[in-house]
């Protein structure tokens, strides 16, 4: 699948405003008694909310028709994509009472901690969601797998938490050394379950190009699109290419590159200027994470369509003897 700027920003922003979310959950839990009683929560919900509506305004680009989208809740039995929206929505508004009620209107700690627990939850269920519309394709074999939903949510949580950690160092000029651990152990778990799905992505390649297994259902096959009333599926600009060894080891060296250095910064001495650096390389990590995941998955429909010269996106029809 193509990755385009979109869909990279949509999936990548929704994942660290549920960290950042879940951050805030667990510290009201387990901080401070005055953590509650500052302004340090209202500033992550400030920045779960900016990345919420961020990972909003994405998603509008990434429609292929806009004018359809008030058409996006009628098929919630049997849509992810509409259960989608159904969930990023209420996500959205816990995100912005919990900005309300932390920087504008305080409540009691009690029902300010009940809050963020609940639009915790939900950012957790907006996650899954999200996961579970590429972890359902037949048709992808390199998604269709646990690994999909497990390194989606993982790899929000983990930045997501970076991101929280360099905003409670920037605001309160010491580090979380409890948090940073506690990170860079989510980072060694989420980098064993990296290599986990990449080799699911190569078993499934492996699948497609010997014509071994398809991943499509056992039942007669129909034409869905004849091309008579927009372009065919292969000529879309959203089929990829499939990457060489190359360019896959491109993608995965600067993502092994800002794993490394996240974790680094996490165990370092808490200061601003680590905490942004932080932020900048987690932000890095999500990007090349995203892109491979997209770039390197194996459609099914590659058995019969391969790269053109003319298009890096463009297929032509494999010969057949």
């Amino acid at each position: 699948m193509r990755p385009t700027g979109p869909l990279l920003l949509m999936t990548g922003l929704q994942g660290l405003a549920g960290g950042v979310f879940v951050v805030l959950a667990i510290l009201g839990f387990v901080a401070a008694p005055g953590f509650l009683h500052s302004a340090t929560p209202g500033f992550l919900a400030l920045l779960g909310l900016v990345l919420v509506a961020g990972g909003g305004l994405a998603s509008t680009f990434h429609m292929h028709r806009r004018a359809a989208a008030k058409f996006i809740l009628r098929r919630l039995k049997s849509s992810w994509l509409s259960r989608e929206v159904a969930t990023t929505a209420p996500f959205g508004a816990a995100a912005a009472l919990s900005v309300l009620v932390s920087l504008v209107h305080p409540v009691a700690p009690g029902l300010e901690r009940g809050l963020f627990i609940a639009t915790a939850l939900l950012g957790l269920l907006a996650m899954w969601v999200t996961a579970m519309i590429y972890a359902t394709i037949p048709a992808m074999l390199s998604w269709r797998t646990p690994t999909t939903v497990a390194a989606m949510m993982g790899t929000g949580l983990v930045a997501g938490g970076v991101w929280a950690w360099a905003l409670l160092v920037v605001v309160s000029r010491t580090s979380d050394t409890g948090l940073a651990i506690a990170l860079v152990w989510a980072l060694l778990a989420l980098a064993v379950l990296k290599g986990v799905q990449g080799r699911v992505f190569r078993r499934a390649r492996v699948q497609v190009e010997s014509g071994q297994q398809m991943g499509m259902p056992g039942r007669r096959y129909r034409l869905a699109d004849s091309g008579t009333s927009r372009t065919p599926y292969r000529t879309q600009p959203q089929v990829w290419r499939p990457l060489t060894d190359e360019e896959r080891q491109r993608a995965r060296g600067p993502l092994a590159i800002a794993a490394v250095l996240t974790a680094v910064l996490l165990m370092a001495s808490g200061s601003s200027p680590v905490a942004v650096l932080a932020v900048v390389t987690a932000a890095a990590g999500v990007y090349y994470e995203r892109w491979l995941f997209f770039a390197d998955a194996t459609h099914s429909s590659s058995i019969w369509l391969t790269s053109g010269a003319a298009s890096p996106w463009e297929p032509t029809r494999k010969s057949v003897p």
